[in-house]
């Protein structure tokens, strides 16, 4: 079975509550083998919003990619997530960072996620569970990791037990 890594993020009270929930439901249907730290970050792409906690997980799963992504944004929309702008607040936020050898280019998904190596609140986490790992685009998780430092600061909220 490949691995693939998700970002988990949600700012709308109560965020831990929705983060928690949302990954049990997954693990209804993939098996979970490491969970991040979670940590509040500031909002990214949409300054106006109010903070998130995120947090990175790594799954093994037999579901394709898109078959995947519907089991996401299912999980998202039990938690009442709705998609009415790109940027907004949202209960519980679930996206396929990188896929183990996928390199995608669709118009609801694009592999490994465009925008990893722009977020620290991606990046950090990721590190925690899995240092070094190489994206499907050849990017390593290490070397992004240091590309952050020492210039950012993420506020841990919940130390995960199965890091």
């Amino acid at each position: 079975m490949p691995f693939v890594f998700i970002g988990v993020g949600s700012n709308i009270e109560p965020r831990l509550e929705y983060i928690h929930n949302g990954i049990n439901e997954l693990q209804k249907f993939v098996k979970i083998c490491k969970i991040s730290n979670i940590y509040e970050t500031e909002p990214w792409g949409n300054p106006n919003l109010l903070p998130f906690y995120n947090a990175v997980l790594k799954i093994e799963t037999d579901f394709l990619p898109n078959e995947l992504l519907d089991i996401l944004l299912f999980i998202e929309k039990q938690f009442g997530r709705t998609r009415i702008q790109k940027w907004d607040n949202r209960t519980l936020d679930l996206d396929i960072l990188d896929y183990e050898g996928k390199i995608l280019n669709e118009k609801n998904l694009i592999l490994p996620h465009p925008y990893i190596e722009k977020r620290n609140f991606v990046v950090i986490p990721w590190y925690e569970i899995e240092k070094d790992w190489i994206l499907s685009n050849h990017l390593k998780i290490n070397d992004l990791y240091f590309s952050f430092f020492p210039k950012t600061f993420l506020k841990l909220v919940y130390k995960s037990p199965i890091i």
